[in-house]
């Protein structure tokens, strides 16, 4: 299908593809599929892009916001700041403050 690529969900078709992978390595493990029964890498891959060109779900389109989210602008002043830096700052000042006493 023919969609700009962020129309689609990665997500969703992420999921598909890992349940798909889990049922074809439970079916090795059980013995229905034999290893010598896979043919080799490029063969799969060329079988699959054959396989799956005309697959598609409507699963896999993405969901569209129905309500926009405002982009709420914050205050500069807030800075990330460390427990050690603020601290430090606080050390100065009160070192600024200790040595400005008169003796």
């Amino acid at each position: 299908h023919e969609r700009p690529t962020e129309t689609i969900s990665i997500e969703n078709i992420f999921v598909d593809v890992t349940k798909e992978l889990v049922a074809f390595n439970v079916l090795l493990r059980r013995g229905f599929l034999l290893l010598e029964d896979i043919p080799p890498c490029e063969d799969v891959a060329s079988r699959l892009q054959e396989l799956l060109r005309d697959e598609w779900t409507d699963r896999w389109i993405k969901a569209i916001n129905k309500k926009r989210r405002v982009h709420v602008v914050q205050s500069g002043n807030r800075a990330p700041g460390s427990v050690f830096r603020i601290l430090e700052a606080h050390r100065k000042r009160r070192s600024k403050q200790w040595m400005s006493i008169p003796r």
